[in-house]
C-alpha cells in the first residue's frame, strides 16, 4: 500500500467526518429550530440534549472509521513486515556472497605471499648454486658451508643444493596450478 494512498485515504475519511458531523448539526438546527419552531438555546437541558444527539450520531461513526483504520495499519505492518523479511532475506545471500568471495581473494592473496616467497627462495638458492659452481670449477676439492653451518665438500654441496632446487620447483608448480584454479573459479562466480 503506497503512503500517499493511505494519505488520500485518511484526507477522504476525515472529510467524510466532517461533513457528517456538519450535516447532523445542520439536521438538529434545521429540525428543532425551524421545523417544530423551538428555542434551542434558551434551556441549559437543551445543550445535554444536543450533545447526546451529536454523540449518538457521530460515536458509531468514529468507532467505525478507528476499527478501520486499525485494520489498514495492522495490514500495512504486515505488508511491511514482509518486506523487510524478504530485503533482510536477501541482504543475507548477498553477504553469504560477499562473505566467500572475500574468503577466495584471501586464499588467492596467501597462495600469492607463499608463492613470493617461494620465489624468492628459488632465486636465492639459484644464486648460491652458481657461487658454488665457481667454486667448484676453480678448484673441485673446495670446500663450502652448507645451510646447516657445516664444512662440506662443495661438489656435495651442489649435489644437495640441486635436489632442494627441484623440490622448490615442484612445489612452485603446485602453486601455481592451485592458484590458477582459485583465479578461474573466482573469474567463473563473477
Amino acid at each position: 500500500m503506497d503512503i500517499d494512498a493511505i494519505d488520500r485515504r485518511l484526507k477522504i475519511s476525515l472529510m467524510v467526518l466532517g461533513v457528517v458531523a456538519v450535516v447532523a448539526i445542520g439536521f438538529y438546527v434545521l429540525w428543532f429550530g425551524w421545523h417544530l419552531d423551538r428555542d434551542i438555546a434558551i434551556q441549559p437541558e437543551s445543550f445535554g440534549q444536543f450533545g447526546d444527539y451529536i454523540g449518538g450520531l457521530l460515536n458509531p461513526l468514529v468507532a467505525a472509521y478507528a476499527l478501520y483504520w486499525l485494520t489498514a495499519s495492522v495490514r500495512l505492518q504486515k505488508a511491511e513486515l514482509a518486506e523487510a523479511r524478504d530485503i533482510l532475506g536477501k541482504t543475507l545471500f548477498t553477504q553469504r556472497e560477499q562473505a566467500e568471495l572475500t574468503l577466495k581473494a584471501n586464499r588467492m592473496g596467501l597462495m600469492t605471499a607463499e608463492l613470493n616467497a617461494l620465489t624468492d627462495e628459488l632465486n636465492n638458492r639459484r644464486q648460491l648454486r652458481n657461487i658454488w659452481i665457481q667454486t667448484v670449477a676453480s678448484n673441485a676439492a673446495a670446500q663450502v658451508i652448507d645451510e646447516d653451518g657445516n664444512s662440506v665438500m662443495a661438489y656435495d654441496a651442489l649435489k644437495k643444493e640441486a635436489k632442494k632446487i627441484k623440490e622448490l620447483e615442484q612445489l612452485q608448480a603446485t602453486l601455481m596450478s592451485a592458484l590458477n584454479a582459485l583465479d578461474s573459479m573466482q573469474a567463473k562466480n563473477d
